[in-house]
């Protein structure tokens, strides 16, 4: 079980900068919010899996980057 945790949020945190890198601001301040869309509804189990792994990533990430669904 802490292994799929560790892999769910290491697939957010390369999907969060990945797409970070898509973004098309130009003109706009540097700034290290990303949004991701998703499938599922934050109201069943896969999306509240999800959006623990965002906040245990936006707890721990030491490089400013915050991750919102």
């Amino acid at each position: 079980m802490k292994k799929w945790k560790l892999g769910v949020a290491t697939v957010a945190a390369i999907a969060a900068l990945g797409l970070a890198g898509c973004s098309n601001n130009q003109g706009s301040s540097n700034t290290k919010n990303v949004t991701m869309w998703v499938h599922v509804s934050n109201t069943d189990p896969e999306g509240k899996a999800l959006q623990k792994n965002i906040n245990d990533f936006n707890k721990e990430n030491k490089h400013g980057y915050k991750a919102k669904v």
